[in-house]
């Protein structure tokens, strides 16, 4: 059995040239060779930003079924048992999708992006109470639904400069 990797790169969400580390921890002996994973299990994203700042969350939602498209994109907290995010698109087209979010996480702080390639959750002024692992359960017409994992950590400079 191999030893999980920690892969990081730059990933420009914005397009506009910011860019953000990403780090995913990959056991690699549990993924095909487009990281697809084997037997159920997902890779997770690790992802960090500064209290204040705008977080974009991946989530695939592409699909090479020919006539497939998304239907549901949910989002869920480790800590909640029930949807905290959906973009629902079902008898509509997905730039009509209808949005949701849960009051007492993201309230109008968060919004799906289909467009982006992966999707994203771009959440706006993040705190330091939206650190957590996070799900994305993406369903199709025809394709298998898709999940995918994102352990977020959110820092807050002035508490961490307070404690030196």
């Amino acid at each position: 059995m191999k030893m999980p990797e920690i892969v990081t790169g730059l990933y420009d969400h914005t397009g506009n040239g910011f860019m953000s580390i990403v780090t995913s921890l990959v056991a690699w002996d549990r993924c095909d060779e487009n990281l697809t994973p084997v037997s159920g299990e997902v890779p997770v994203v690790t992802m960090e930003a500064l209290v204040g700042e705008t977080i974009y969350l991946p989530c695939n939602v592409s699909t090479h079924e020919p006539g497939d498209n998304v239907v549901l994109v949910l989002w869920y907290r480790e800590d909640k048992g029930s949807p905290i995010y959906s973009a629902d698109t079902r008898g509509r087209e997905v730039g009509s999708a209808k949005r949701w979010s849960d009051e007492s996480m993201f309230g109008d702080r968060a919004y799906f992006q289909f467009e982006k390639q992966p999707g994203e959750l771009a959440v706006q002024n993040v705190r330091e109470t939206d650190s957590g692992m996070y799900r994305c359960r993406v369903d199709f017409i025809v394709a298998q639904t898709r999940n995918s994992v994102v352990n977020l950590t959110i820092i807050d400079m002035v508490k961490s400069i307070e404690k030196k």
